[in-house]
């Protein structure tokens, strides 16, 4: 911790007076003791209250499969807002994997357009893996849980946030939750109670529940969940998932 000198006015043979409009008398920066001549200065221990940055991670499509259980529409920026709080973000990141027109051209379109949603969105980036087919007609989801995975413990490695909150249920993320706190930071797990991963849950350092209480000012109208206003679709069955664990 360091301290910068504050400026000083006065004439030689006079008191001087310290005029820096960080420091507050009297808040523990400095003063000013009694005696003769222009008087000694003496400097107190300040204490210094830092924001801590945040970066959010959310598993998009695991965070709307909750929801469509839970019977809720979350307005992911607001939900965003809302987990923060008063600390700083660094940015929110949500990762998804678009579904290819050739496997349902409808959920295809209504996701595009979803997505599309965020490109003017603040300290907001989407991140997208793939949908890859599968012998037997099956498709599978690629990419989206490592390319997030990798990203909380590299952004942890480089200092750019000092909370990570981790937006998903998937049991797959414990070691990855391991390996950011290893680094020092700290890692906050969002999720609904259903269908959320037990050790996910004992392995962060904090579990915040999305309830309907807490979600009360995060939800999208009713109005807006029935009109075509682009919401995340749901894959078809066939896209192999993870499930939580």
């Amino acid at each position: 911790m360091c301290y910068r000198p504050a400026p000083v006015t006065g004439k030689p043979g006079q008191a001087r007076i310290f005029t820096s409009p960080s420091l507050v008398p009297g808040d523990g920066s400095q003063e000013m003791t009694e005696g003769p001549g222009n008087g000694v200065f003496r400097h107190k221990a300040t204490k210094l209250l830092l924001v801590p940055k945040v970066a959010i991670f959310i598993d998009g499509s695991n965070l709307y499969h909750g929801g469509k259980r839970a019977n809720l529409r979350v307005d992911v920026q607001k939900l965003a807002r809302k987990l923060v709080g008063d600390r700083e973000l660094v940015r929110t990141y949500y990762y998804a994997a678009p579904v290819p027109q050739e496997m349902n051209p409808a959920v295809h379109e209504s996701q595009a357009r979803f997505l599309a949603s965020f490109d003017y969105a603040d300290y907001f980036e989407v991140k997208l893996g793939r949908i890859e087919p599968r012998p037997g007609g099956r498709w599978e989801e690629k990419g989206v849980d490592a390319q997030l995975a990798t990203d909380m413990v590299f952004f942890a490695a480089r200092n750019l946030y000092e909370v990570a909150i981790l937006v998903s249920g998937d049991g797959d993320f414990v070691h990855t939750v391991q390996a950011v706190k290893d680094l020092g930071k700290h890692v906050e797990n969002a999720y609904y109670r259903e269908g959320h991963s037990r050790e996910l849950q004992r392995k962060c350092d904090k579990f915040i529940e999305l309830t309907d209480d807490y979600l009360k000012n995060c939800l999208r109208p009713k109005r807006e969940a029935a009109a075509a206003t682009p919401v995340p679709p749901e894959p078809p069955a066939e896209v192999e998932g993870t499930a939580p664990q």
